[in-house]
């Protein structure tokens, strides 16, 4: 059964358990939140706390590994037999050929294991010599050997380790050092000769009693239920780094690429990230356990290390577990109790509600006559206010339904009198309907005839308008055509002067031409006459009678070219005075042009004159058309809106009588339901 067809009591009673357990399990879950919340606070505080602890006394230990270096360091150079020198010799030193060799009193440092054997002994620390060869300091006297027992001596320092860019530098370094998987705190000294950096002196002092210790702490070292700790020694790469200790002896010593476990290279890459503060993180441990874990992380600055300690996050929420499921309980029996009560009090308070409603039903069934139980008019309970108001609407329905009764019969009256009056209206709105159909078909007829001599006369406007701008531009072309002519004519005038002017230069030419050939022919006549006293010198006058006769043959043919420019003036002089008379032809046949252009011209502004007044008597025509056919065209619409009011009419006086039949249906209908009251 549907909850809303219960009993209203029932429902009440639902409403109010999902309402209880809505708002105790909203309290449950906050305050399960709030308390998983601070336990974890707590928890994180305090680990946190106890890994700072941890990582200080790491750092105390490796601090003092650091002074005992250092002050060894002070008793080597004690020991040494005098000052450190660089000589000139050169020694081998393992797999080098040649590297400089180092003296200290004369006795050369160079592979001396007994002189470092009495400082070792005495300090229990190894010292070492390395020499520079280039940007590498090159073991040459050490007790370090790789893990397959050789000696390194010719081995370079890791050439991008922190201690060989500080002594590289001129610096002293002290720091954790790790030689083939064994760390070592060691502190490097530089020796410097005029102000060059030669070499290096080194004291190394094994921490693998501190690392004992730490591992045995590490063991020791409990988080929560089964938490630990741990530490790993990040590398130049993820896959470099080592777990220095570790509850599980297996992982020892490892670095993460031999580990090669998705799951630790996960964890350890975000420690290396973090490096110092809470973690949380998934895990899966080697039984299958999985869930979140929390972890608290601390650096140790001077060697990098990062030590860690964690374990589930379900151990510290133990007691916020505990605490809520008691929560839980105390809020589950609370709410039965508030239920039942709530249950016991809707059914004896809501217990009138059937009667009503059993009264409610009689009355839909048209039965009036039920009594009511008389309740308090001024009683605030909901139930009382209901049985008084539904007491009134008896009484109210009562008297209601004798009125309308009374109303059926005029209503039915009423009804028939509209429907008459109705179907009269219709008839008259019908015939007023047809006779404006009528009269605007013949008005839209004039409309048409009139719109047809408006177009035409916007068109006879639009050719009129076209020839006046046809005329109007023909006649600026005729002016072009005009001043075109005007201007050639002019510089025709001018080159018929020039020609005129160039025959008479010609004439000046032929008086020149004259004289020449008078010159030729008197130097012709002195020639000759030479050529005649040249015969009479006899053999001393042949040389004058050459050149007298070449002045002769020179002459005759000036004189015979001054005839040929002469011949070729004169047919200038005729071709020029042609060239006039042509020119003066052609002058006056273009003024003759020039003449009829600007007749024509004229007659274009006649025309233009013309066709601007045919222009303005068009548009008046089409103007006066166009009013005509607006003034008809709103006759038409005029007639059209009494034609659609007249059918409109029709069509209401056809639903009014439509609406006064079913009025009368209504109010049979109306009849026919108070009938079945009974009161």
């Amino acid at each position: 059964m549907n909850v809303r067809q219960r009993p209203l009591a029932q429902q009440l009673s639902i409403v109010i358990l999902l309402t209880t357990v809505f708002v105790f399990a909203v309290l449950v879950t906050t305050l399960s939140i709030l308390s998983n919340r601070a336990a974890i606070g707590q928890a994180e505080t305090a680990i946190q706390e106890r890994v700072n602890a941890l990582a200080a006394a790491i750092s105390d230990s490796l601090d003092n590994a650091k002074d005992t270096a250092k002050s060894g360091m002070d008793i080597a150079h004690k020991m040494l037999p005098g000052s450190i020198t660089l000589s000139d010799e050169k020694a081998p030193a393992g797999d080098v050929a040649a590297v400089p060799v180092l003296k200290s009193g004369g006795v050369t440092l160079n592979n001396n294991l007994e002189l470092l054997a009495k400082i070792r002994d005495l300090l229990h620390a190894d010292p070492a010599v390395m020499v520079r060869l280039g940007d590498q300091f090159v073991r040459v006297t050490t007790f370090l050997k790789n893990p397959a027992g050789k000696s390194q001596v010719g081995v370079p320092l890791p050439a991008t380790g922190p201690e060989t860019r500080a002594v590289k530098d001129g610096k002293l370094y002290s720091g954790l050092v790790s030689r083939d998987g064994v760390y070592y705190v060691s502190h490097f000294e530089p020796i410097i000769i005029d102000n060059t950096t030669v070499g290096a002196l080194s004291i190394r002092v094994n921490v693998d009693n501190i690392l004992k210790r730490v591992k045995e702490g590490i063991q020791s070292f409990q988080v929560g239920e089964t938490g630990y700790a741990f530490i790993v020694a990040p590398g130049k790469t993820l896959e470099d780094a080592v777990i220095v200790a570790h509850r599980d002896p297996k992982l020892v010593g490892k670095s993460v690429k031999e580990l090669a476990n998705p799951a630790i290279t996960a964890f350890v890459k975000l420690m290396i990230e973090k490096r110092s503060g809470t973690l949380h993180y998934d895990w899966t441990s080697e039984d299958g356990k999985s869930g979140r874990k929390l972890a608290a992380l601390a650096e140790l600055k001077d060697s990098g290390w990062i030590v860690g300690a964690g374990t589930w996050v379900d151990e510290f929420t133990i007691e916020a577990r505990k605490i809520r499921n008691i929560t839980i309980g105390i809020l589950v029996g609370a709410a039965a109790l508030l239920v039942i009560v709530a249950a016991f009090y809707t059914n004896r308070h809501l217990a009138p509600l059937s009667t009503m409603a059993e009264t409610l039903t009689a009355m839909g069934d048209g039965d009036l006559r039920r009594s009511i139980a008389q309740a308090d008019p001024n009683s605030r309970d909901e139930t009382a206010q209901l049985a008084v108001a539904l007491r009134r609407m008896r009484d109210g329905l009562t008297q209601m339904i004798g009125q309308i009764g009374a109303a059926t019969t005029d209503m039915t009256v009423a009804a028939e009198a509209m429907n008459s009056t109705a179907q009269s209206v219709m008839d008259g709105s019908e015939q007023q309907s047809q006779s404006a159909a009528s009269l605007a078909a013949a008005v839209e007829e004039v409309s048409v005839s009139i719109s047809h001599v408006s177009t035409n006369a916007s068109d006879a406007e639009r050719l009129v308008t076209e020839s006046a701008v046809a005329a109007h531009l023909g006649n600026q072309r005729v002016g072009e055509v005009v001043r075109e002519f005007t201007g050639i004519e002019r510089d025709i005038r001018e080159t018929a002067t020039v020609v005129h002017q160039l025959g008479e230069r010609t004439a000046n030419i032929t008086q020149v031409v004259q004289i020449i050939k008078e010159i030729a022919d008197q130097t012709n006549l002195l020639a000759l006459n030479a050529a005649i006293e040249a015969a009479r010198a006899g053999e001393s006058g042949r040389g004058f009678a050459v050149v007298a006769d070449e002045v002769r043959k020179l002459a005759e043919r000036t004189a015979a070219s001054t005839t040929e420019i002469s011949g070729t003036i004169v047919t200038v002089q005729q071709d020029s005075q042609e060239i006039v008379t042509r020119i003066g032809n052609l002058a006056q046949r273009i003024t003759e042009g020039v003449g009829a252009a600007r007749t024509a011209g004229d007659t274009l502004n006649d025309i233009e004159r013309e066709s601007q007044t045919a222009v303005t008597a068009v548009k008046e025509i089409a103007n006066s058309t166009g009013e005509q056919s607006a003034a008809t065209h709103d006759i038409a619409q005029g007639v059209e809106n009494i034609a659609r009011m007249a059918e409109a009419n029709r069509q209401a006086s056809e639903q009014n009588s439509e609406g006064a039949e079913h009025l009368h249906q209504l109010a049979e209908t109306l009849n026919q339901a108070v009938v079945r009251f009974r009161i």
